[in-house]
């Protein structure tokens, strides 16, 4: 096991490139397959997994990325939450010697395991090799974010740690991003059934459409928000904003609300 405390951060070489991609894909349905696809090309992984945990507690897996034999991989990382965290050395590294503001690599390869049993689940069962993992105490918690590499690509050259080691703060940042747009949007999707409902009782001169674009428009989501829920471009949600804005005769998203609400 190898522990690394990150001291530089910029954004050079074939990750940063990557995270470009990934910063525009925060808060959209394309930013998991973008994270596998990034982790991937860049780093020869199979799957990026995040974890929050608190000492002494279980960890809850927040997020899922992977790529191949997907079921193999969603089953190995539950049981490695699940059954096997003490196992891991680098999750009792974890809970020691975090520093507040710090963020800490930790590479495990599958024969650092001394648990026979979680060596065959977590790692020969989906054909995994090795883990670099990304640790940090946040908001009063641990959270820890594990790349998961395939066997048969060896492992982490001198060169992709380098890498890890230059981007791996910018990666959690955006994942933490991501997810708190996830949660927030499942609050805007309730709030904007609850328009769509009183829209369609209120305001029947509007198209579905129309009432759709309204209703996302009252739970606050911005207009490339919009486009990317229901699938449509950018300038076609602003085109249906202001025929619903003509038909019912206001002009401002507070006039709107005072409608729906």
């Amino acid at each position: 096991m190898q522990v690394v405390k990150i001291e530089r951060r910029t954004n050079t070489g074939s990750l940063g490139a990557g995270i470009c991609r990934l910063l525009e894909a925060v808060g959209t349905p394309v930013f998991d397959r973008t994270l596998a696809d990034l982790a991937y090309e860049a780093l020869s992984c199979s799957y990026v997994a995040m974890f929050a945990f608190a000492a002494g507690a279980s960890p809850k897996l927040a997020r899922l990325a992977a790529r191949g034999n997907r079921p193999a991989i969603v089953g190995a990382v539950s049981r490695y939450a699940e059954r096997h965290w003490v196992a891991d050395p680098g999750n009792i590294f974890t809970a020691q010697v975090l520093e507040p503001d710090r963020a800490y690599l930790v590479f495990v390869a599958g024969s650092d395991i001394s648990d026979e049993l979680c060596r065959r689940e977590c790692f020969d069962a989906p054909g995994i090799g090795c883990q670099a993992s990304v640790l940090k105490r946040h908001r009063g918690e641990y959270l820890k974010v594990a790349f998961g590499r395939a066997r048969h690509a060896g492992r982490f050259e001198p060169e992709v740690m380098q890498e890890l080691l230059l981007h791996a703060d910018m990666l959690f940042g955006l994942l933490l991003k991501h997810s708190e747009s996830v949660q927030a949007c499942a609050g805007a999707d309730e709030l904007a059934q609850l328009y769509l409902k009183n829209l369609a009782r209120r305001c029947p001169e509007l198209t579905p459409r129309e009432r759709d674009v309204c209703a996302l428009i009252g739970a606050g989501l911005t207009s490339e928000r919009i486009a990317h829920q229901l699938g449509i471009a950018v300038n076609s949600v602003r085109t249906y904003r202001r025929r619903a804005y003509e038909r019912l005769a206001i002009c401002s998203q507070n006039e709107l609300l005072r409608l729906v609400s």
